[in-house]
Order: structure tokens, then C-alpha cells, then sequence
């Protein structure tokens, strides 16, 4: 039931990742990284983590694992 859902939130996860390690490369050749660019960096960390703590729960509800008992 939650492999579609499961295989989708991988795919997220593994291109929001994708996405995180390209705007970190971007600012490690900038000469000087500013507030805003550590902000959109730490934004994208924190969403990442949303996606993967996701991803947890639909591999314990698809084992029949979730928190609920």
C-alpha cells in the first residue's frame, strides 16, 4: 500500500539532497558567503530533514512499525 508513496518520497529526498550539495559547492567558490546565502543553505538542510524524517515514517507504517502501537 505505501510502496508508491515510499518510492515517491524516496525520489524527493534523493533529489532534494541533489539540490542541497549543488547550492553548498555554489557557495564554497564564492569568495565570501553572506547571511543570505547561509540562510537559503541552512532552509535547505532543515527541508531535507523533513523529507527524510517522511521517509522514516512511511518505511515504519509499510513494516506495520507505526508509532501509534
Amino acid at each position: 500500500m505505501y510502496e508508491r508513496l515510499k518510492a515517491k518520497v524516496e525520489t524527493i529526498s534523493e533529489k532534494y539532497a541533489d539540490l542541497v550539495d549543488k547550492r553548498i559547492s555554489t557557495a564554497l567558490l564564492e569568495e565570501l558567503v553572506d547571511a543570505t546565502v547561509m540562510s537559503e543553505i541552512t532552509e535547505g538542510i532543515r527541508m531535507l530533514a523533513h523529507v527524510t524524517t517522511t521517509l522514516e515514517k512511511v518505511n515504519r507504517l509499510s513494516q506495520g512499525n507505526g508509532t501509534d502501537g
